[in-house]
């Protein structure tokens, strides 16, 4: 009986109002954490290299370090001011996750931003090992930051980093596996995400669908000096929404929640506070 429930197709009533409000709360709350982490990781880079007696030109798109010239260089402070800042926002973003883990069952508004914060801070790390491939080498590419800097520095063989890309994309499929309950935690039913159906519907609702929608905002707003690191962040995260939609295909766990359903609410704060960041990265680093 229990089996016949769960696999039948549950009808969900959600009108098409409340579904526009989730979504663009995860929308802009991605947006804004998105931001911030890269921001984070470009001005460790510009910092630890400042202190390192390099020249800087400091951009939302890249942080240009100089002279170039060989001598000028060693392994020491290639890995001081590429690496490093992927290491910290790792860091940060785990530091973030044992916090939402000490939180319980605990759901409040402050929970949903720091997954997306956490969410943020990780992809930098993922972004850093799916794009080696396309980096290592190729001086003038977009991808040519970070562990392709240090490859390229190196001479690791070309394969190594194709290893890497691989893992990365790995890591980011089990980590929608393991962050989907998180997901389920906001939902505004606890009937609903006792069903694969509904399962699927809210991490559709909160986490996949202002991925897609954040695709075109990201390109239009950076435009025409996107690049094409900003919209990797967004594969990253849609990544992590395909693993957690794997897992509900067959996942017959339940997951507590309050039904509070934080997300139903326009967000006008979160969109001021956007629109904020917006305007200071246009005037100062764009």
């Amino acid at each position: 009986m229990l089996d016949d429930f769960y696999h039948d197709r549950l009808i969900i009533d959600d009108p098409f109002t409340n579904r526009v409000k989730r979504v663009t709360t995860s929308l802009l709350l991605f947006l804004i954490a998105f931001m911030v982490a890269h921001l984070v990781h470009q001005l460790l880079l510009d910092g630890i290299a400042n202190i390192l007696m390099y020249n800087t030109k400091f951009l939302f798109n890249k942080v240009s370090v100089s002279p170039n010239e060989t001598k000028y260089w060693g392994t020491f402070r290639v890995i001081a001011i590429y690496i490093t800042p992927i290491i910290v926002c790792l860091i940060i973003s785990l530091l973030i996750l044992r916090t939402l883990v000490n939180l319980g069952e605990s759901v409040r508004r402050y929970r949903l931003v720091l997954m997306w914060f956490h969410l943020a801070f990780f992809s930098v790390f993922i972004v850093q090992l799916c794009t080696v491939p396309f980096g290592q080498g190729s001086f003038s590419s977009d991808f040519y930051q970070g562990i392709s800097i240090l490859f390229s520095w190196l001479r690791v063989p070309d394969v190594v980093g194709y290893v890497l890309a691989i893992i990365g994309v790995v890591i980011a499929l089990f980590w929608g596996v393991f962050m989907g309950n998180e997901v389920l935690r906001f939902s505004y039913s606890s009937r609903l995400i006792n069903v694969k159906t509904g399962k699927r519907y809210i991490v559709r609702l909160l986490l996949f669908w202002p991925m897609i929608l954040a695709i075109p905002i990201v390109f239009f707003l950076f435009y025409p000096k996107v690049n094409l690191f900003h919209l990797l962040y967004i594969g990253s995260i849609l990544c992590i929404a395909i693993g957690a939609l794997l897992r509900y295909n067959v996942d017959m766990t339940s997951v507590a929640c309050n039904k509070a359903d934080l997300a139903n609410r326009w967000s006008w704060d979160y969109l001021l506070v956007f629109l904020g960041l917006v305007f200071f990265i246009k005037m100062y680093w764009s």
